[in-house]
């Protein structure tokens, strides 16, 4: 039975075989052979868009967990992971704007697989740990070598590379190759087709992408002018209430003003009818007490001589007046029947005359009050 030979294995297997050694390995085998050279910079190139895409997830998930205020996520549990993200994005900005512009035209990979050995130790320990050292201290080592590949790359092979292209973009080698049969062996260009149909595919997936953005962005554009309108209806409408309720409000205070006014000459109506009264009280006392002084028991004299008595029979025939015969008192002496029933009937009328007075000013108040209401 025959050795198995590693480099007769297709590429996807030595893909998969590579995958589980790091990628500090996988840099260094590709000095081994040209095939692994080819198949170590696919995977290295993989491994940096790898870490950035779980670096995105992982800042994503941490951000939705924070509070909006910025106040209270200097106080959140997760405010270190936060910041060692953060520093770490900021890292992962530098390398790409070091290695990915010249990854891109394939002049080279991303070359130090040990800063991508390091970005996902840090993410994987973060993912795990709940109460992580500060950003200067667990970051220490990712920054002391990246800016030792970024250094190196810039001082030693950035220039290089920079001549290589020069040199491949203005050759005639760059140009696409002869179709006569005078140059049959002419170079193959730089820009292949595969080449170019996989720019153009990027280009078109990024035109999608930008496409679908400004769909969204546009979305919520129309979305936040129909609440602006909505809002700008609402307060319109809020004035409009509120103007009414300040015309109500002063009908109110001028009607409020109007009952003091009234209200006023009504109590002063009633201390008029007061004194009135007091004052009519005052007088019918003193009419009763005159009525009562001269209605006392009057006593009559008895006749000195029989002339007299027949002399005033006499006048009293004359006049057509009968008079009734004077009755005794207790004390047997005559009482005038006569004043008796005039106090009385003085008395009837003064009474009679009290209540239409005060049933006429009590009249008076109280078409008053309904006039004020039905007002």
């Amino acid at each position: 039975m025959s050795e198995l030979d590693l480099l007769n294995l297709p590429d996807i297997v030595l893909e998969n075989i590579f995958s589980n050694l790091s990628y500090d390995e996988i840099a260094r085998f590709r000095i081994v052979c040209k095939r692994f050279d080819n198949i170590c910079k696919k995977l290295l190139n993989k491994g940096f868009i790898a870490a950035e895409r779980f670096h995105a997830h992982s800042i994503k998930a941490v951000k939705v967990q924070l509070p909006r205020r910025e106040s209270e996520r200097r106080l959140h549990p997760l405010a270190r992971h936060c910041d060692i993200l953060s520093a770490i994005e900021t890292r992962l900005s530098m390398l790409s704007m070091t290695f990915m512009k010249y990854v891109d035209v394939g002049l080279c990979c991303f070359i130090p697989g040990k800063v991508i050995d390091e970005i996902f130790r840090v993410l994987k320990y973060l993912r795990n740990c709940r109460s992580p050292p500060r950003a200067h201290e667990i970051l220490q080592e990712l920054r002391d070598i990246s800016s030792m590949a970024m250094e190196h790359f810039d001082e030693k092979i950035a220039p290089g590379l920079k001549n290589a292209r020069s040199s491949e973009t203005f050759s005639p080698n760059s140009y696409p190759p002869c179709s006569s049969s005078k140059c049959p062996n002419a170079a193959r260009p730089f820009f292949t087709q595969d080449r170019l149909r996989f720019e153009f595919q990027k280009c078109q997936r990024r035109d999608q992408r930008a496409k679908r953005e400004c769909q969204s962005l546009s979305s919520k554009i129309s979305l936040h002018k129909s609440r602006c309108n909505k809002q700008a209806k609402r307060v319109s409408s809020q004035a409009i209430v509120i103007a009414e309720q300040g015309t109500q409000i002063a009908e109110l205070k001028r009607t409020i003003a109007e009952w003091d006014h009234k209200y006023g000459d009504v109590i002063a109506e009633l201390s008029c009818i007061r004194e009135e009264n007091a004052v009519l009280a005052a007088a019918l006392g003193i009419v009763f007490n005159r009525n009562k002084s001269s209605s006392k028991v009057s006593v009559t004299q008895p006749c000195t001589s029989r002339g007299t008595c027949e002399a005033g029979k006499r006048k009293s025939n004359e006049g057509g007046e009968t008079s009734r015969p004077n009755k005794k008192s207790k004390a047997g002496k005559p009482v005038d029947i006569a004043s008796e029933e005039t106090f009385s009937t003085t008395k009837e009328k003064i009474l009679n005359l009290a209540n239409q007075i005060v049933t006429h000013q009590n009249g008076k108040v109280s078409d008053c009050l309904v006039e004020n209401d039905e007002k």
